[in-house]
């Protein structure tokens, strides 16, 4: 298993760490999936700070909801280009 700490976003589908890749995990900004303390994990991370207080009055603005879900949309377009190895 290798982590790349990069803007997956930025990484070239024909990029040769990417030659033998099995998985794609990607992780959507500001999902805190899996995390136990979201919002340690939201401040420690740099993560959008001003999420945790929309999250505290119980609604997050439809235009952050909207750039949210299209960089999540981006991510996954950019993983279907990849090639996965298969043995």
């Amino acid at each position: 298993i290798e982590l790349l700490h990069e803007d997956f976003a930025n990484i070239e589908p024909t990029f040769s760490k990417l030659q033998k890749v099995k998985v794609i995990l990607l992780l959507p900004r500001c999902s805190g999936l899996g995390v136990s303390n979201p919002i340690e994990f939201i401040l420690k991370e740099h993560e959008d700070a001003e999420l945790l207080r929309d999250l505290s009055q119980g609604s997050v603005a439809e235009d952050k909801l909207s750039t949210l879900a299209q960089q999540q949309l981006k991510e996954l377009t950019h993983a279907m280009q990849c090639e996965l190895y298969l043995p």
